[in-house]
């Protein structure tokens, strides 16, 4: 955590569900936002990984909106050591959806 903390955040805004996972993640270890070099708030994943990968910060996004660009080698993926963070991903549809199944196989 103490190298990251120099670190610039690009996060996504209060209320959405990565910055939520990641703000109860430093709060299990004692650390908040204020503990880092700054904070940039973006609404949109495009531009938080355009930004990281032009070297302007670190974030912290869901795996499959990254898996292209860490493919490609555009941005790398790294732990951070004693911080393990997850949440749950909900996904809703109408009933008796003709494409749910097709969306159920996605999933798993």
């Amino acid at each position: 955590m103490e190298e990251l903390a120099g670190e610039r955040l690009i996060l996504r805004e209060p209320g959405s569900g990565t910055r939520a996972i990641f703000e109860a993640g430093l709060h299990s270890r004692n650390y908040t936002l204020n503990h880092f070099h700054g904070v940039v708030t973006i609404s949109d994943f495009s531009t938080i990984k355009s930004l990281t990968a032009d070297g302007l910060g670190v974030s912290f996004l869901y795996a499959p909106v990254v898996r292209k660009e860490l493919k490609a080698g555009t941005l790398a993926r790294f732990d951070l050591a004693d911080l393990p963070m997850c949440g749950a991903f909900y996904f809703v549809c109408l009933k008796d959806n003709l494409f749910a199944e097709n969306w159920l196989s996605w999933l798993s």
